[in-house]
């Protein structure tokens, strides 16, 4: 369900849903999910950052799915 809230919230702003997703885990941050996020929030305004959202929203349902399915 999370990952669904997040890929709305990259929809809505980039890089917001990407860092709440870096953010979720209760041991660690993910690196990389934040250095993405920031690489999407400052390349908004070319549609760069939009397209790198999309498909990190993308990434980000298809990690949740794979991690339900293996329960």
């Amino acid at each position: 369900m999370l990952s669904y809230v997040c890929a709305v919230l990259n929809l809505l702003l980039p890089g917001l849903g990407t860092i709440v997703a870096a953010c979720s885990d209760q041991t660690n941050v993910s690196k990389t999910q934040v250095s993405m996020a920031l690489i999407q929030f400052l390349t908004m305004w070319l549609i760069i950052g939009y397209i790198i959202a999309i498909y990190w929203s993308y990434l980000i349902i298809m990690k949740a799915r794979e991690d339900e399915n293996s329960v």
